[in-house]
């Protein structure tokens, strides 16, 4: 526990108490009750005095923004949707795809294949159509991305997937929030973070809706309108509230909480709520997506549930008030469902990201989208869909499972892979591989059979986009690829 935050805490400060373990968001007891927003948003340094912390963005300056899309259930990825092949690469084909979902009359290698991305996808892949359906082939000229074979337990939270910490620690920084999330969980979504990346002063706010973003502002910047004596008395009352109440305080709304606190009695006066007015950028009316022509544009319907949070969380990410977002969508536990069901799911993944890529261009900004799913999902290949002849997926399998990054850049051409002398990284847009079989090759390659290493590549391939990939030990806390770093890169430098 010390090792885990001996970035937070000053070493004259260390977790002993409980209100020590408070004061970073989370008790100890059965489990942890983890950092409510209000503990997220106060920052540390109202506690103990600036010079008694230690930043934990180690790159000052903002780098890309960053949208991860977490796919609750375990659904399909590879092959149906994002081609994955043999040791050779992405474009290396495998002699069938038959148990990813895709018959032999469908095989990629007889051109059923979209490379307008870079990142190939299968033409008739319902995540691609769904993006096509919200971008413009220019906006798909501007992206590239790489596909992680990689296993991981079939429909669990329990994969740490989400990077989202070490994303912000290198440097996907915002000016108001660090991170935000669509689920109250320390990753903002459904998967769960690798076990030491956790930072209580930045866990994600909850943001589900355009009411949550105005919210974060009508609060004001906690740690600017927060003396650290009202700071320490909100956290003098939290540490007074039972574990029960605790656990239901962390599971409520910011301004929910705001108001607990006063009821149990932290100031007899309200607390401080005001709209920053003298900065334009951070005032109700600029940071709400109801009234952002751009964001209403492209989310035509701020009625449906899917596409307020959505919309919410990436005006705030690319508008840069966050750092980087989780955007969870439920619904993807896949197995004996028919096939149009399926599709029509993966066709709503593809529109979030394909509003994520318009939205971008729109405000000209670049942005790194990050999907995967709590397993895999596989085809035993004996019922055919009648419209389209793809297979029923019918079986939870994680030796089956992938996940995908694709970076939209918007300005001078399309996004640089990284280059081995004349030629591409023999990678061609894929790390680790699939066997004849079309299961993952678990021996490939370090994150082939370790999700917390796969979080650690992609954090690796965003540092890499910025040309400080040396720098991944002092981001996640060690090397694990050793000497063999160079060949975990598939982004290259794109400043």
């Amino acid at each position: 526990m010390k090792k885990k935050f001996e970035k937070i805490l000053h070493k004259d400060h260390p977790l002993k108490s409980r209100r020590d373990f408070l004061a970073q968001g989370l008790t100890v007891g059965m489990g942890y009750t983890f950092a409510p927003s209000l503990l997220s948003l106060l920052n540390i340094q109202n506690v103990y005095g600036a010079e008694n912390c230690v930043t934990t963005n180690l790159m000052q300056e903002r780098k890309t923004p960053v949208i991860i899309i977490d796919l609750a259930g375990g659904g399909n990825i590879a092959g149906s949707n994002v081609i994955v092949g043999d040791q050779a690469g992405q474009h290396s084909y495998l002699p069938t795809y038959g148990r990813l979902g895709i018959p032999d009359s469908l095989l990629p290698q007889n051109g059923n294949v979209n490379t307008e991305m870079g990142l190939k996808f299968h033409s008739s892949s319902g995540m691609l159509q769904g993006i096509m359906s919200h971008t413009s082939a220019q906006i798909r000229q501007k992206c590239e991305g790489a596909v992680f074979c990689a296993i991981s337990n079939d429909d669990t939270s329990n994969n740490p997937h989400n990077p989202i910490y070490w994303l912000n620690k290198a440097g996907a920084t915002g000016n108001l929030v660090q991170t935000i999330g669509t689920r109250s969980s320390t990753s903002g979504g459904r998967s769960v973070i690798p076990n030491l990346s956790y930072d209580p002063t930045i866990a994600p706010v909850p943001v589900n809706r355009p009411e949550d973003c105005v919210e974060l502002v009508s609060l004001g910047r906690v740690h600017d309108n927060f003396s650290q004596d009202k700071a320490q008395k909100i956290l003098k009352t939290i540490e007074y509230m039972s574990e029960s109440k605790l656990k239901s305080f962390s599971e409520k709304t910011l301004p929910e909480q705001v108001r607990m606190v006063a009821e149990c009695g932290f100031a007899k006066e309200p607390i401080d709520a005001r709209v920053h007015g003298t900065d334009p950028m951070l005032n109700s009316n600029s940071i709400d997506p109801r009234n952002d022509a751009q964001v209403t544009a492209i989310y035509n319907n701020l009625n449906d549930g899917n596409q307020r949070k959505e919309a919410s969380v990436a005006k705030l990410v690319l508008d840069g008030y966050v750092g980087a977002g989780t955007i969870e969508m439920g619904g993807y536990d896949y197995h004996n469902r028919d096939r149009s069901d399926t599709d029509s799911r993966d066709f709503r993944a593809g529109e979030a990201i394909g509003r994520i890529l318009a939205l971008a261009s729109a405000k000209q900004s670049d942005v790194m989208i990050y999907v995967f799913t709590d397993g895999g999902i596989s085809s035993n290949m004996n019922e055919a869909d009648p419209n389209n002849g793809k297979f029923k997926f019918t079986n939870d399998d994680g030796q089956r499972a992938s996940t995908f990054s694709l970076y939209y850049k918007h300005s001078g051409g399309r996004p640089s892979l990284l280059h081995t002398g004349n030629s591409f990284n023999t990678h061609q847009r894929q790390l680790g591989w699939f066997k004849p079989n079309t299961a993952v090759e678990k021996s490939a390659n370090g994150i082939s059979n370790n999700v917390t290493n796969l979080a650690k590549a992609i954090t690796l391939n965003y540092l890499a986009l910025h040309g400080d990939e040396s720098q991944l030990a002092d981001v996640v806390g060690d090397n694990p690829f050793g000497n063999q770093l160079a060949n975990y890169i598939i982004f290259g430098k794109n400043n």
